[in-house]
């Protein structure tokens, strides 16, 4: 560009008619020369750095909103499975209730009592998974920062 921009200021510099009649003059044309470079690789800097930064921004809005598509398309899943459990664990615990209210008997709430362990164990067991993943994220993330 540099090669290009300096024809082209030559070339209006001679079709303005600007002609140098001394080494001074000659001196005061190189230096308006270097001067209107400057400013036009300054504006064209300006231009492309704004031109970057918009398109800069649109990508990261872009990726942003991937990334909150995929996050709740993630927690939609871990809620499924979840109210999956809970929904199970519940209607043993209505059976506990059942049985202390005498309408459910004593053979079936051996069975109830293990499937309501087995279950607050798998829903336990999904919350401390969930938790350690988002843990173990963030942790990264800080030492990321930091580093």
């Amino acid at each position: 560009m540099s090669d290009k921009l300096s024809i082209l200021i030559d070339n209006y510099i001679d079709k303005c008619g600007y002609t140098a009649k001394s080494k001074d003059d000659e001196l005061i044309i190189e230096k308006a020369k270097k001067q209107i470079k400057q400013e036009i690789s300054k504006e064209i800097c300006e231009v492309m750095r704004d031109k970057a930064l918009r398109e800069a921004d649109t990508i990261i809005k872009n990726r942003v909103e991937m990334h909150h598509i995929k996050e709740l398309r993630k927690l939609a899943i871990e809620g499924l499975i979840v109210a999956f459990f809970v929904g199970l664990l519940v209607n043993q615990v209505t059976d506990i209730i059942g049985f202390l209210k005498g309408t459910v008997t004593l053979d079936s709430i051996i069975p109830t009592i293990i499937l309501v362990l087995f279950f607050s164990s798998i829903c336990m067991l999904i919350f401390l998974l969930e938790f350690i993943s988002t843990f173990i994220k963030l942790w990264r993330k800080a030492k990321n920062e930091t580093n």
